[in-house]
């Protein structure tokens, strides 16, 4: 009587070990803390620009008072999206963009990624104009910068699993 390892018998399989490598907010403890976090923030910044633009709304002299209501949109879009990422694990490993078999809001949910990419060249370039500025206060200024980088980890989430491959 012997004992064989199975795995001895087969040779390496470096597909297998590329997927056991590929981090999913479903099989990564650390994936899903960090998208809690990245959903917190959205959050708390959707719900502070959105406050923020009912107390402004009054002055529209103020430059760029309409970027507060477009943040809070975005940011709601994007919660959504990353709620569906946590609920869908079939997004992480489907071709870009995600189809479901039968037509839904996920198949339209799909191009938010590319949303988010064509965004944020633009919201960068607002984000220097405002903070070069005096017009918004310090925690709005610091907050939209903040925002701007939640939205380059998502960015470069994104890129990690594939959601901009469509080619």
């Amino acid at each position: 009587d012997h004992s064989v390892d199975m795995a001895s018998l087969f040779p390496p399989n470096n597909e297998f070990k590329k997927l056991l490598d590929y981090k999913i907010p479903q099989n990564s403890h650390a994936m899903l803390l960090t998208l809690a976090g990245i959903g917190g923030a959205l959050a708390c910044c959707a719900a502070f620009f959105f406050i923020n633009f009912l107390i402004t709304a009054k002055r529209w002299r103020e430059k760029h008072t309409g970027i507060k209501l477009l943040l809070f949109g975005l940011n709601s879009i994007l919660l959504y999206y990353l709620f569906l990422l946590l609920r869908t694990q079939a997004i992480f490993y489907s071709p870009a963009p995600y189809k479901d078999y039968k037509f839904s809001m996920l198949n339209i949910a799909a191009y938010i990624p590319f949303l988010l990419l064509i965004l944020i060249f633009p919201l960068v370039r607002i984000n220097l104009k405002v903070f070069k500025g005096s017009e918004w206060g310090v925690v709005a200024r610091w907050g939209f910068v903040l925002n701007n980088l939640v939205y380059a980890v998502l960015i470069g989430l994104f890129v990690y699993w594939g959601l901009y491959n469509v080619f």
